[in-house]
């Protein structure tokens, strides 16, 4: 079954921005919950060829809090400003091999992308995360992130740059994700044009050279 990812994201140029979102209670007429730091790992994978971006498809295998789970999406944004992603999400355990999937509509989608070739890393992402729920009234309808993203490909640190998102849960609607938008850009943030991964590439990318 395929899920809709919608966020938004946007450039914090130094730590001390993420200030107003850490303590502050309130995003216009939303109140946000406590703040839950989280710790990330986010390995994509592919094969050498990059069969699986090249296809239009994105496959992490994502670390949080000791779990391990499996997502596949859409490399490309559905909407010209936000990221809107058809996405397929599943726990897995210590087998991240395609064979062992739990979820067969993954399994089928990426199966004849990948064939006989072998998975890799192609970059890592280890993010420390500052996590609050945004509420109308007492329905979360939206989940703030602040990102500090570290880069590594086979242990070398490449990159590192901070990034705030706010993702729609299930009860909210593009209207909430649009008021909450105005009011983070009013604040001074600018809607950040290139995804975490797409800069992560290009760390990479000016590694090799």
């Amino acid at each position: 079954m395929l899920d809709i990812e919608i966020e938004a994201k946007f450039s914090v140029a130094h730590p001390d921005l993420f200030a107003r979102y850490l303590f502050g209670t309130e995003i216009g007429e939303y109140r946000m919950g406590k703040c839950r730091e989280v710790y990330v790992v986010d390995d994509y994978m592919d094969t050498c060829q990059r069969d699986i971006v090249a296809s239009g498809f994105i496959l992490r295998v994502r670390d949080r809090d000791g779990e391990r789970f499996i997502t596949v999406k859409s490399y490309e944004s559905q909407h010209p400003r936000l990221s809107v992603r058809e996405q397929i999400e599943f726990p897995i355990g210590s087998e991240i091999g395609i064979e062992h999937w739990g979820n067969e509509t993954a399994r089928v989608l990426i199966s004849p992308l990948v064939g006989s070739r072998k998975l890799q890393t192609t970059v890592q992402l280890r993010q420390t995360r500052g996590e609050r729920k945004i509420y109308s009234e007492d329905l979360a309808v939206a989940l703030l992130s602040m990102d500090h993203v570290k880069v590594y490909l086979n242990g070398a640190h490449l990159d590192q740059f901070y990034v705030l998102e706010v993702e729609l849960l299930q009860d909210g609607e593009y209207q909430t994700l649009e008021q909450i938008c105005s009011h983070v850009q009013a604040e001074g943030l600018m809607p950040q044009s290139e995804t975490k991964l797409e800069r992560a590439f290009a760390a990479v990318a000016s590694h090799a050279v």
